[in-house]
């Protein structure tokens, strides 16, 4: 936080950005958690300044949680990213293990895009012909109004299918690299980041943010919470073989990597992606 110079008194209240201030709730009674700037004055002259976050009790003014400084809340977000970090040669392999079953499952893929067109040109051919019917009066107006709408119902609904179908793999494998880059950059990216980096960077670890006691709590994506499980196994795998560092070295890591049962758990094929 920038220190106050000059006059003692000033005509304008000096404003501050805080860094953790919006995403935390309360874990006692659910209010925001909002944050205060304090100066201390020692009598040896000394001025110190601090950052505070405690609940708002805006929904319930007996709530007993105390303040929090921002120091010791920074050390508990940093202890939270580094149970998810990752190093690279992990972030590597897991995406070629990704890409090679989005390959094996292409056919599947292709096969279910096939059907859905052939049922989408199924439809449109019965629009063709109701609109074929109505023009020669072989049908009323309102037979046809109704007739219609649901063949136009199922034919948007076929082709959100195929849009679906289409684009879902690519988006999924975006969004696995998204968090991949996360846990490997996040805990470091933490420490040198401004006021406003490090609040995407608390924003985009979890939701249901909480402060109880004065302990962080985080409720992680499901992908970032696999990769936190993994994370013992990883460091375990990668102890063996420091301060190596080679070609080979990746070639053994991502065998012992592939030898893992827990590192081989699947990904959820339609992962919410990061805030």
């Amino acid at each position: 936080m920038q220190v106050l110079l000059g006059k003692k008194y000033s005509t304008r209240p000096k404003t501050y950005d805080f860094a953790f201030r919006g995403p935390i709730r309360c874990g006692e009674c659910g209010a925001l958690i909002t944050a205060e700037h304090k100066v201390k004055r020692q009598k040896n002259g000394v001025v110190r300044q601090y950052v505070y976050y405690h609940c708002t009790k805006k929904k319930d003014k007996n709530c007993s949680q105390k303040s929090m400084e921002e120091k010791v809340l920074g050390r508990q977000i940093e202890k939270v990213l580094a149970s998810i970090e990752i190093p690279k040669e992990f972030h590597k392999w897991a995406m070629d293990v990704l890409r090679e079953q989005n390959e094996v499952e292409s056919q599947d893929r292709t096969r279910i895009l096939e059907n859905q067109r052939q049922e989408y040109d199924s439809i449109v051919r019965k629009i063709d012909n109701l609109i074929d019917l109505r023009a020669n009066g072989e049908i009323t107006e309102d037979e046809f109004s109704r007739r219609k709408v649901s063949l136009t119902s199922g034919k948007d609904r076929i082709e959100l299918l195929i849009t679906d179908t289409k684009s879902r793999v690519d988006e999924w494998l975006k969004i696995a690299e998204n968090y991949f880059d996360f846990a490997e950059q996040a805990r470091e990216s933490f420490g040198k980041a401004t006021l406003e980096g490090k609040k995407n960077i608390l924003s985009s670890l979890g939701s249901n943010l909480t402060i109880k006691d004065r302990e962080l709590s985080v409720l992680l994506p499901e992908p970032l919470e696999l990769i936190k499980e993994a994370s013992p196994t990883i460091r375990e795998i990668h102890s063996r073989f420091e301060p190596q560092e080679s070609i080979d070295k990746y070639k053994d890591l991502a065998r012992r990597y592939s030898e893992s049962p827990i590192l081989l758990r699947g990904w959820d094929s339609n992962p919410q992606p990061l805030r």
